[in-house]
């Protein structure tokens, strides 16, 4: 008796846990509602040509999908579940006539905030096109830790120090998600 290759498209789950396989590949166990856990074969998503890096990232709403047969099928499709948009819907739904003025204006500037996010998100794609996404992202979170005073000026210094030395890992992750770089001239 042979079974079908079975193919599942775009489902949501969640990734529990990854460990290397082979050179560049990954073995990851996730969590769907419709297919409970399983074991899926990520192959190529290690090394700095994997587009995949970026998106396979534990306790995050993933849309999967996947084909073969067996106990480990192999994964073939991964991205994000982007929420902004859905949301934004329900916040634009709301009634809002008999609320309050301030109230209201709460509620204004959370849906403009959140449009902000869902523009960037379908249409500007920021995190695959500019660099500076990063590097804002390295210096604010320099220029935080110092700025605020929080403890001692020697401990803030540490601890700026410490997450001095982190910034090579964002840096070397933004080369794996910009995709369409911005060209500057």
């Amino acid at each position: 008796m042979t079974r079908s290759t079975r193919r599942i498209h775009l489902t949501p789950g969640y990734l529990l846990h990854h460990r290397p396989w082979r050179d560049t590949s990954r073995i990851l166990e996730v969590l769907t509602r419709e297919h409970g856990r399983l074991t899926l074969f990520a192959r190529a998503v290690r090394g700095p040509s994997a587009k995949l890096a970026a998106v396979l990232q534990p306790f995050q709403l993933l849309l999967l999908s996947w084909s073969g047969r067996g106990e480990a099928p192999q994964l073939t499709a991964a991205e994000r579940a982007r929420h902004e948009h859905s949301l934004l819907e329900q916040i634009r739904a709301m009634k809002t006539e008999s609320w309050g003025k301030d109230d209201q204006i709460d509620w204004l500037l959370f849906r403009s905030q959140l449009e902000a996010v869902d523009f960037d998100s379908r249409v500007l794609k920021s995190d695959r096109s500019d660099p500076q996404v990063y590097v804002g992202e390295c210096v604010s979170g320099i220029f935080s830790l110092l700025k605020k005073e929080y403890d001692t000026p020697r401990n803030r210094a540490m601890a700026a120090t410490s997450r001095l030395r982190q910034m090579p890992k964002l840096l070397q992750q933004g080369l794996t998600n910009l995709q369409t770089p911005t060209k500057l001239y």
